[in-house]
């Protein structure tokens, strides 16, 4: 849990101010602020407290809790593996991972226990021992590391190397061995990595390190780092302003997407840094800090960009050789420049009434196409940033090229999509849905004698479009893609 808040607690910020703006933004609540001289300065203020206490709180979790937690994690992670030995006797399955010891079980009870044990032990030399009984059970005491095997109602065969002829025959209601704990339990210490120290410790490991000659860039950047994300939610907040507080209605799902660009481009700034610091290529004190400086200079351009034009939208520049040409003039007789006209040929097709959309449909498949496209950018941002943090650690470690971890995401990319379509589909019906009503739109049509079943043909229509995706998708490019992937 404290690994996951840790990014979760800046990203949450960023998305709670998108959204909460948004609505601000369509309800015209941010122009009522504006008229009454509320600036976009002002507004800082309560953000600003609110960003100071999700510092706290992620600093918190950085510092202390996670150390801590990442510690048990792995040890609890490392008994459940090391233990497999409670569940892995299967019934009818020779077991030996027991050293010198096989244990054999023709049937395991819903309520606990075996049925029917076999077991062949040659952990004495010269002597092997089989017991044969009708119940049987592991009993492990993790406080005392230890592990027994009780058998109950049961026989017992011994025979000796060196007496080929001899052999003893007991029989018992109960009887307790004793196994081999280091099957169950971890033979070694857990050791702590560097994101399971606490400073302190870290330290230790740098002052260590010096004196032996070895480079401490991992632990410098941690130490760093620990301080670096809880600082990111003040520029994450003064991103969230200047991205949400806007006097356009249709402003709202725009910031949100953008919102999750960003959170993309500070965790792909903050791993590559990362990357450069391990590598000696970059301080690794000041590595941490890179994507709060390049963020932090954004986001107060932005807003003060913002507070001189809260209207405005943010806009893109298409280069001018994109751009349409004007149509060629020729000078006139009075030398005005007039328009060259060309001959115009008319070609009259006899009229025919075929099905096509009507102008509602075009609106309605426009609304909820806009939102369709926003919501599957932001969720399959989503993806692409839980991904990429799941795969960083191997990237930086050497084990994964940025080419090869680029080609994974390419072949990755239709799953996502796969899984993103139905979401986003969801997502856009509900939220038209959501805009036609609170707009009146929808009252408005069934007074002009449109229904609803009417109204909702274009959402539909896209409904079955998307099923024709995911259905050729499935058939003809999931299989050969993850396989590429993998």
């Amino acid at each position: 849990l404290p690994q996951a808040l840790g990014i979760t607690i800046p990203m949450s910020l960023l998305l709670g101010i998108l959204v909460g703006f948004g609505r601000l933004s369509a309800d015209r609540e941010f122009v009522a602020l504006q008229a009454c001289g509320v600036s976009v300065f002002r507004i800082l203020r309560p953000l600003g407290t609110l960003a100071l206490v999700c510092t706290g709180a992620t600093a918190y979790v950085m510092i202390v809790a996670l150390p801590n937690a990442n510690q048990r994690f792995r040890e609890i992670t490392f008994n459940v593996v090391a233990s497999q030995a409670e569940g892995d006797v299967k019934p009818r399955v020779f077991y030996d991972n027991f050293p010198n010891q096989v244990v054999y079980v023709r049937d395991i009870p819903q309520a606990g226990g075996w049925r029917d044990v076999f077991l062949a032990d040659s952990t004495h030399p010269n002597e092997t021992d089989v017991y044969f009984a009708k119940r049987g059970r592991l009993l492990i005491d993790r406080p005392k590391h230890m592990v027994q095997l009780e058998l109950e109602e049961g026989t017992q065969h011994t025979t000796y190397a060196r007496e080929p002829d001899k052999a003893d025959v007991s029989s018992f209601q109960r009887l307790v061995l004793k196994m081999d704990a280091e099957a169950v339990f971890p033979r070694t210490q857990i050791m702590k990595g560097d994101n399971e120290k606490t400073i302190a410790e870290l330290r230790a490991t740098i002052a260590d390190n010096t004196a032996h000659g070895f480079p401490s860039y991992s632990q410098l950047f941690t130490i760093q780092q620990k301080f670096a994300i809880p600082a990111a939610c003040l520029v994450l907040a003064m991103i969230g302003l200047a991205l949400g507080a806007t006097n356009r209605k249709e402003g709202k799902l725009a910031g949100f997407v953008l919102g999750i660009g960003v959170l993309f481009v500070y965790y792909v700034l903050l791993f590559a840094s990362r990357g450069l610091a391990l590598g000696g290529r970059m301080s690794p004190s000041m590595a941490p800090w890179m994507a709060n400086v390049l963020l932090g200079i954004v986001g107060v351009a932005l807003v003060m960009w913002r507070a001189g034009s809260g209207d405005q939208p943010i806009r893109i520049s298409i280069p001018t050789f994109w751009r349409p040409r004007e149509a060629a003039t020729a000078p006139s007789a009075n030398g005005r420049a007039t328009p060259r006209r060309g001959v115009v040929l008319v070609v009259r097709i006899p009229h025919i009434d075929w099905p096509r959309p009507r102008l509602l449909d075009l609106y309605i498949a426009r609304l909820y196409l806009v939102v369709f496209m926003l919501s599957f950018a932001a969720l399959i941002g989503v993806f692409y940033i839980s991904t990429f943090i799941d795969l960083a650690d191997k990237l930086y470690r050497g084990s994964a090229t940025p080419r090869l971890l680029a080609r994974f995401f390419y072949w990755q990319t239709p799953q996502y999509v796969f899984y993103i379509i139905p979401l986003s589909a969801l997502v856009a019906a509900l939220v038209t849905i959501g805009l036609l009503t609170k707009n009146s739109e929808l009252v408005v049509m069934r007074a002009c004698g449109i229904s609803l079943y009417r109204s909702a043909v274009p959402v539909l229509a896209f409904g079955l479009l998307f099923s024709g995706v995911l259905f050729a998708l499935q058939e003809l490019v999931l299989a050969d893609w993850n396989e590429h992937a993998r």
